[in-house]
């Protein structure tokens, strides 16, 4: 398996494990926000894992896997939702992966 890892004020990566247990860093997010919310999911049922990063203090962000590996960022919320978790399910059962986002309140 390999690791994503959400940092506070650093970018995030993606270390792969190369079979033997060592983890490489394959990417690295070009944003530096305080991610408390990442997890691999399918949003677009290619077979490939995408990710999705909920962030404290910045925009949320979808990257999707181009199937090389490469991750593209294809969605950015229109505010800053102050997010603190993430999790993913079919929650209306049509065959289409959902996301509930936790939020702390706002001031």
């Amino acid at each position: 398996m390999d690791q994503l890892i959400g940092n506070a004020g650093q970018k995030n990566r993606i270390y792969r494990n190369d079979g033997s247990n060592n983890f490489n860093i394959s990417w690295s997010s070009s944003e530096t926000d305080d991610s408390y919310g990442i997890c691999f999911g399918d949003y677009d049922n290619d077979g490939d894992l995408d990710q999705f990063v909920k962030n404290y203090n910045g925009k949320n962000r979808i990257y999707r896997n181009d199937g090389s590996n490469n991750n593209v960022l294809v969605w950015n919320s229109s505010e800053t939702d102050r997010s603190v978790g993430t999790s993913l399910g079919d929650y209306d059962n049509d065959g289409d992966l959902d996301q509930l986002v936790g939020n702390d309140a706002k001031e």
